[in-house]
């Protein structure tokens, strides 16, 4: 594919709060002014894998990022569960995902919290269980007493930080797990974490602010990636 061919725009829909019903844990930013002229980066890791012309009317990408955990420092950040709120949570964001492009399947991170979102979304959609890949957890990363969020912002703009995975690293096994279950047709689902979703996300999008992106994620989040009309967006309701 020659690079002429990879510069479709990408149109970054303005970030629309959820929906009422789902309670907001995180701050909400309009990152509109940033991204208004995205383009699908050319030789992004999306592209080396599966990115291909011909399926462009055929598949959909909608990344789920995982409802509102127990944070528990005596215990390893992949085997925290869901809150009772969260799962109340998971079960009416999957309830908003009536009508995505079929055939829908559903991959997830190994991780507890996002296996427990998974779950809530598979029953509303009817279907078979989730594939599970070790390779969507979230970043690797020291237990922080102190800000999180600056720390996080801090690794994000820099790529690595002392005790944190580097952010290449963490963008090979994302976009690796990607090309294995990402199916040539229809919409998949993939479940997963803040910060690995946003490091994908500011590979495949030039012009995404990876930590104005990351800020305005919520516990759940929905983002569907469209080859056909080549948008990414949130979803606030029916695809």
């Amino acid at each position: 594919m020659g690079s002429s061919e990879c510069e479709s725009k990408v149109t970054w829909i303005a970030m629309a709060p959820p929906p009422a019903k789902l309670p907001m844990h995180s701050r909400t930013e309009n990152c509109s002014h940033a991204c208004a002229n995205s383009k699908i980066r050319a030789g992004s890791r999306l592209m080396a894998t599966r990115y291909d012309r011909r399926m462009m009317t055929q598949r959909h990408l909608l990344w789920v990022r995982h409802a509102l955990p127990a944070p528990d420092p005596s215990t390893p950040a992949r085997e925290w569960p869901l809150t009772p709120e969260g799962r109340e949570e998971s079960a009416r964001l999957a309830q908003t995902l009536m009508g995505l492009r079929p055939p829908v399947s559903v991959v997830t991170s190994d991780e507890r919290k996002a296996v427990e979102t998974a779950e809530a979304v598979c029953e509303a959609l009817d279907l078979g269980p989730a594939e599970v890949s070790a390779d969507l957890r979230e970043v690797e990363r020291p237990w922080t007493d102190g800000d999180y969020r600056s720390a996080a912002r801090e690794y994000l703009r820099s790529g690595s930080a002392p005790g944190w995975e580097p952010r290449h690293e963490v963008l090979d096994r994302v976009s690796g797990a990607l090309a294995e279950h990402w199916r040539p047709q229809g919409t998949t689902i993939a479940v997963g974490h803040g910060l690995a979703m946003s490091i994908w996300a500011a590979d495949a999008v030039e012009g995404l602010d990876v930590v104005q992106f990351w800020d305005s994620l919520t516990f759940p989040d929905a983002w569907l990636f469209a080859e056909d009309s080549a948008t990414f967006r949130r979803v606030v309701g029916p695809a």
